[in-house]
């Protein structure tokens, strides 16, 4: 059941109340904006609601195993129902909502677009590394390239020194010998000649 409804049912039977001058038992409310469907448990319930909101606006004894039993107005019962009403809190108390649920909509909205604003800050970030990504992962392969080679000087310069010099060597005296060795064919060939000739001059 909807609030409205029943604070209209409240303010009825406040109304009620404020136009009687002596008691009046809790069945004529139930008989008057109940019957018949609905129960006299939910009056009493309605009744009870009024006096946890102001005690003042209504005076109730309690007989016959009923809590509330004889109703009667009071003072604050006739100036309430001249000035408010249940009604007007109920949509009081829901434009409070309405202001509330606007306000945090609009710090919602606010969120998203901080959101938003650090997205394209870290974008622009994330671009400026990659900028100077590259330069640096070259200046550190250079740098590591020269000390992998410095480290090799250090420990095999010496050794590398001496095999290049050995090597060297090696390579010259095969070329020497490749170059000595036709010039010594030749001379043999020219001796065989010269023996030749000399051995027909005998004959």
């Amino acid at each position: 059941m909807g609030k409205f409804f029943e604070a209209e049912l409240k303010d009825k039977f406040l109304k009620f109340a404020a136009s009687k001058d002596n008691y009046f038992e809790l069945r004529l409310l139930y008989n008057e904006f109940l019957y018949p469907h609905y129960s006299l448990e939910f009056a009493s319930r309605l009744v009870s609601e009024i006096l946890e909101y102001d005690p003042e606006l209504l005076d109730v004894m309690s007989g016959n195993g009923f809590k509330v039993f004889m109703i009667s107005s009071t003072a604050a019962t006739k100036a309430f129902v001249a000035e408010s009403s249940f009604c007007q809190l109920v949509v009081q108390e829901e434009e409070k909502w309405d202001n509330f649920l606007k306000q945090v909509s609009t710090l919602r909205q606010l969120s998203k677009k901080e959101k938003s604003l650090l997205d394209t800050k870290q974008r622009q970030s994330l671009r400026n590394e990659k900028k100077w990504l590259v330069p640096i992962s070259s200046v550190l392969g250079l740098s590591i390239v020269l000390n992998i080679c410095l480290l090799g000087y250090i420990i095999f310069g010496d050794n590398g020194l001496t095999t290049g010099q050995n090597s060297f060597e090696k390579v010259s005296d095969v070329q020497s010998l490749k170059l000595t060795s036709p010039i010594k064919k030749e001379k043999a060939t020219i001796e065989f000649k010269q023996d030749s000739l000399l051995v027909r001059k005998k004959e």
